[in-house]
């Protein structure tokens, strides 16, 4: 959740919305952003580590390309998932799922 929050505040323009919900046997958080979005056929490579957006290659944004894949892979592990798609406020949205623990 820190890595979404932080790349949500990296590339937002000003608004940032978490929500949080309770379904069948797990609990869903989402971060969306109002910044530029993530073009559909990039969503999937994001979460490849050291695969960086063009736009995003550029000093002021820093990092490695690392996180998205690190995140993803935590949360699969742990019988989880970690998506993206369109957020309503017209950037991002980072889907993430975990399983209620037994």
């Amino acid at each position: 959740i820190q890595n979404l929050l932080r790349n949500a505040m990296r590339y937002c323009e000003k608004r940032i919305q978490i929500g949080v919900q309770v379904i069948g046997g797990g609990c869903e958080i989402w971060v969306d952003d109002d910044g530029i979005g993530i073009p559909d056929d990039e969503r999937e490579r994001i979460f490849e580590p050291f695969y960086r957006l063009d736009r995003s290659r550029d000093r002021a944004t820093g990092g490695f390309g690392l996180g998205l894949a690190i995140s993803r892979r935590a949360l699969e592990a742990q019988g989880g998932t970690l998506t993206v798609e369109s957020s309503p406020l017209g950037g991002a949205r980072f889907r993430l799922w975990l399983p209620a623990m037994a």
